[in-house]
């Protein structure tokens, strides 16, 4: 699903984790098959294959430190555009 940042108006797709199930935004970094960056881009329109996994469930499957973790989950749910929380407010 396609979902608009209330802060900034970017369009950033979103989807669920199929182990976690928690919310995350898509980037270009997940479609490149690496972990979502600060600086990567949001994807504006559904890709035919979307990532099916989150960088949150993926740091714990590579055993990074907690503190990384976190990291991953919060920066998951935020604007790829503008890093604004967005995920948590309907």
């Amino acid at each position: 699903m396609v979902r608009t940042c209330r802060h900034c108006g970017v369009p950033n797709v979103v989807t669920s984790c199929q182990r976690c199930g928690r919310p995350f935004v898509v980037t270009h970094a997940h479609m490149a098959g690496v972990p979502r960056e600060f600086e990567s881009e949001p994807v504006s329109m559904v890709p035919d294959v979307v990532p099916v996994i989150c960088d949150f469930t993926q740091a714990q499957d590579r055993g990074d430190p907690l503190a990384v973790q976190v990291m991953h989950g919060l920066q998951q749910a935020t604007c790829a555009a503008c890093h604004t929380e967005m995920l948590s407010i309907e």
